[in-house]
């Protein structure tokens, strides 16, 4: 049985939606543990906390533009790419007791998220 384009092309946006909303799953239950970490109070993880929103808009606003350029594989390729750096970005920057590190993270993840 040979599965048609566009069913393989919906389960493959699924699929990478779905590892995305695994991997924020994975760092947002850790929140208050990045926190103590970093050292921040309330207001600073806020802070913080605002690279995933600067990121998503990042990808949000420059997705069309890339995929007319190079293709949607390619982007979303760039979009996984930037979602397992930008876990790996946060991961360091914890364990380094680094705010900003954990911020840039976030914004990788964030754009990562939005533009695949």
């Amino acid at each position: 049985m040979r599965i048609s384009e566009a069913r393989r092309w919906r389960l493959s946006l699924f699929a990478f939606m779905f590892i995305v909303g695994v991997a924020m799953a994975s760092w947002v239950t850790r929140t208050p543990a990045v926190r103590d970490a970093v050292g921040a109070s309330t207001a600073q993880m806020g802070m913080i906390l605002l690279g995933v929103s600067a990121g998503s808009m990042a990808g949000v606003l420059s997705s069309a533009r890339l995929v007319s350029r190079i293709g949607t594989r390619p982007v979303i390729l760039l979009g996984g790419a930037s979602v397992i750096a930008g876990l790996a970005v946060i991961g360091i920057g914890t364990a380094s007791g680094l705010a900003p590190g954990v911020f840039v993270g976030f914004m990788l993840f964030g754009f990562g998220g939005r533009s695949g």
